[in-house]
């Protein structure tokens, strides 16, 4: 507004506002915002008024400014035994192995970044694959065993013709509850 017996033009200046990490500052004709950094992520604003202008009276010409993105970290998954850590910008994912198929996976925020308040940043992931094991069979007087990944069978000789088979699962794997892991074969006979 202008003032028209002095001719003086009042302006009032507006509080900057962050976005994506940056100080965005309003168009303000009549006014400059010079921005002094406090630390990493915090600025002290200060608007001043340009030659010609007043500010309006009460009007507000400082701020303190905390530039601070929030970030909200994801579970990593499993897949194929791996741990597979998410894409999260502002987000470092660090794995700490417990045993062979335990990690601690701990979530940092990055240099400009928070983690939400609240936010799950710890998980306890179990890489274990489960795999169900294949019945031997007989062919030819002679114990085949099927090909599965994360199983060795384990023959034991019972008498001449008869066999008991064990299943086991190898490190990193594991068995769904209920399967069957154990077999009587008859190599005469061909029963299991």
């Amino acid at each position: 507004t202008v003032d028209p017996a002095v001719g003086t033009k009042f302006v009032t200046p507006v509080a900057p506002t962050v976005v994506d990490g940056e100080i965005v500052y309003a168009v303000t004709k009549g006014v400059t915002y010079i921005p002094t950094q406090i630390s990493d992520t915090q600025w002290y604003v200060t608007a001043y008024v340009e030659d010609g202008y007043v500010f309006t009276d009460g009007a507000v010409t400082e701020w303190l400014i905390d530039t601070t993105q929030f970030v909200t970290p994801v579970m990593p998954t499993v897949v194929d035994g791996q741990i597979v850590m998410p894409v999260t910008k502002g987000v470092q994912y660090i794995p700490t192995q417990i045993s062979p198929v335990l990690w601690d996976v701990t979530a940092y925020a990055e240099e400009g970044y928070a983690l939400t308040s609240g936010a799950q940043f710890e998980w306890l992931i179990d890489t274990t694959q489960f795999v169900t094991p294949v019945a031997p069979t007989v062919v030819d007087g002679k114990i085949v065993y099927a090909v599965t990944k994360g199983v060795t069978y384990i023959p034991t000789q019972i008498t001449g013709t008869q066999w008991y088979v064990t299943a086991h699962a190898d490190e990193g794997y594991a068995f769904p509850s209920g399967a069957k892991t154990e077999w009587l074969i008859d190599t005469m006979t061909a029963r299991a």
